[in-house]
């Protein structure tokens, strides 16, 4: 089964002039740390239908998905990802992915404070 990043880009994919390789379905598919998990799951192939956008606006998605609790919350991106990762056991495909993808997902998250203590919030 496709995961949910996947799954989501694929349906928003009809709704852009290059679907696979810009735009909504690209930063769908690759958010927070997709591509860990994709690995994990052996979806690496499905993924790469989808170009990877290094960008601010990929960082403030993953800064925006990672300071956002399940119950909706306000959290700092370390206590969401210790958060999953109390949520999801050792064993599961979610747990290995967190924390493989932990230091890129924290990178995404620096860069995105740098830019608003920096006044350059407007380029995303």
């Amino acid at each position: 089964m496709i995961n949910g990043p996947l799954r989501v880009a694929a349906y928003t994919a009809p709704w852009h002039a290059a679907p696979r390789t810009a735009g909504l379905a690209a930063l769908v598919a690759h958010h927070t740390g997709a591509r860990f998990e994709a690995a994990e799951r052996n979806l690496t192939r499905e993924l790469a239908e989808f170009s990877y956008e290094d960008s601010a606006v990929m960082d403030a998605l993953v800064t925006a998905d990672l300071t956002t609790g399940p119950a909706d919350q306000l959290l700092e991106v370390q206590d969401r990802l210790d958060e999953i990762l109390r949520r999801y056991p050792l064993t599961t495909y979610v747990h290995r992915a967190v924390l493989k993808a932990r230091p890129s997902l924290e990178a995404h998250a620096l860069r995105t404070i740098a830019r608003f203590e920096q006044g350059d919030a407007g380029v995303v």
